[in-house]
Formats: structure tokens, C-alpha cells, sequence
């Protein structure tokens, strides 16, 4: 379930809309070629990680067969300023306040790991299409580096 979410926030982050203008009550959307499509403004980036319980062990990211064997389920996302976006447990094994405090810690750093790798990705891969249309002859205005860059 972690690596989905991971997979829908960096297709958002990665994801750019028309530009409009609205004036009074008439409304235009902006071909690609007349303005540069603009990103979606995300302020944060849940992150979500999974522990499974298995008797006191807590197991970061589950595979099939622990998830089988676990007594519960911890998820919790939290985004890079270590907010708590969410904590959900499923099963009946209880969680320790120490065990918990240890997840959320976890979580967040791998929330800051994951953020970066996404924002990092998103990065290069724009880049790689502004060198490629760059090379094909094609001007790419460099004050737009979020701008969409369609190959």
C-alpha cells in the first residue's frame, strides 16, 4: 500500500495543468504552446509507512507473508515537517506508548527520505526532457524550470 501512495504523490507532484485566466466571469484556458502548463500546488507530501505487529516486533514495511502472520497493522503518514498526517491500526494486538512513539519517529524519516527521492525524480526527469527538446532544436524557456516539457 506504502509503495502506491508513493507512486500517486509522485505522479501529483509530477502532474501540471493549463494555465487559465479569469477575467470578470469569462474564462481561458492557455494552450501549451501560448503559456507553460503549471504544477499543482502541493504544500506537503503525506508519506505513509506500515509496520506490521508480530508478537512485540514491530516490522517496517511488511512483506506478504509477515503481513499473513501479523496480530496487527500500523499505518501511519506523516509529510517532512514531521506532521502527523495520520495514524490507523488495524487488529487487535496492542501497542506499547514506547513502540509508538518509536513508529511515528521512523515514519517521519522515511517520509523525509521518500520526499526527497520524489522531488529529486520529478526534478531529473524534467530536465532530461528539457535537454532532449533542447537538442532537437527546440527553445525551452529557462525561467519556467517546473514548467511541463511534453517530448
Amino acid at each position: 500500500m506504502d509503495c502506491i501512495c508513493l507512486a500517486a504523490l509522485a505522479a501529483l507532484r509530477h502532474f501540471c495543468r493549463p494555465s487559465v485566466t479569469v477575467i470578470g466571469t469569462e474564462l481561458t484556458v492557455h494552450s501549451e504552446k501560448d503559456r507553460a502548463p503549471v504544477p499543482l500546488q502541493l504544500h506537503h507530501l503525506p508519506i505513509s509507512t506500515t509496520f506490521a505487529i508480530i508478537n512485540d516486533v514491530m516490522v517496517i514495511d511488511p512483506t506478504d507473508k509477515e503481513s499473513a502472520v501479523a496480530g496487527g497493522h500500523l499505518t501511519i503518514a506523516c509529510n517532512i515537517k514531521k506532521h502527523l498526517c495520520l495514524i490507523s491500526k488495524s487488529g487487535g494486538t496492542p501497542i506499547e506508548r514506547d513502540q509508538l512513539n518509536h513508529c511515528i519517529q521512523l515514519a517521519c524519516n522515511q517520509a523525509e527520505i521518500f520526499a526527497e527521492l520524489i522531488e529529486t525524480s520529478v526534478q531529473d526527469d524534467l530536465n532530461n526532457r528539457r535537454e532532449k527538446l533542447e537538442k532537437s532544436g527546440i527553445i525551452v524557456d529557462p525561467a519556467a524550470p517546473q514548467a511541463f516539457i511534453d517530448i
